[in-house]
């Protein structure tokens, strides 16, 4: 839900990555002020004094809303705190550093998409529905974002390695048998443009192995999609 247009923007005070988010202290704001607040910037996001943190709702001050900046620790660096992408990033350095000329060890890369699709299986998991902070709005972390984080990445540095490419498809396929519903966007997607950069190095019967995982990505993908979409 979007902040409505009377909201007030409270803006970072400093320049640096969103480490930790009080949302306990920020719905204590919101109950005492009889507002309710957006939360702009979750934790990993890079701020700046122009970057809105949050925005208040009426009826509170300016003053409340300014209070709100000490629920938000802001540092140098990311923190594996609250910023579960900063983690999958961290993973996948591993794989770019492993698939660098210099230490040559795909066997690394290969282990890390295994580890993405086990983490990012746990999406699938079921929530409690209950609602702890009733005032607070925060924006969605996506499955697409999380994704972006780990597959391109290693695509890339890994374009001409049949290995790797085979091994990254099979990842993308497993999301897509686990949940289509909830990975078969994002996983097209990734399997489309890895492919794309594979093509010219690999060669006739490898380009058609990935192909065929890939078209049986796309197949469940477009299964489970809701039509005109």
């Amino acid at each position: 839900m979007p902040a409505p247009f009377d909201a007030r923007a409270v803006m970072a005070d400093r320049i640096g990555y969103v480490r930790h988010v009080d949302l306990a202290a920020l719905q204590a704001v919101a109950e005492a002020a009889g507002c309710a607040i957006w939360v702009a910037a979750l934790p990993g996001s890079f701020v700046h004094p122009g970057a809105p943190l949050l925005w208040v709702g009426a009826p509170a001050s300016e003053a409340e809303g300014a209070t709100c900046l000490d629920a938000f620790d802001i540092g140098a660096t990311r923190s594996f705190d609250q910023d579960p992408r900063f983690g999958l990033s961290v993973l996948t350095e591993i794989a770019e550093r492993a698939l660098s000329p210099a230490v040559n060890d795909p066997g690394s890369a290969i282990d890390i998409l295994g580890r993405a699709v086990r983490l990012l299986a746990i999406c699938t998991e079921t929530r409690s529905p209950e609602v702890r902070y009733n005032r607070l709005w925060v924006p969605p972390l996506t499955v697409a974002e999380m994704m972006e984080d780990v597959f391109p990445p290693i695509a890339r540095d890994g374009a001409g390695i049949f290995a790797v490419q085979i091994r990254l498809q099979k990842a993308l396929l497993a999301l897509c048998e686990i949940d289509a519903a909830l990975f078969g966007r994002a996983a097209s997607e990734q399997a489309r443009a890895a492919l794309t950069r594979a093509e010219p190095q690999m060669l006739p019967d490898e380009l058609a192995r990935l192909r065929d995982v890939a078209g049986r990505i796309g197949v469940l993908s477009d299964n489970r999609r809701p039509p005109g979409i």
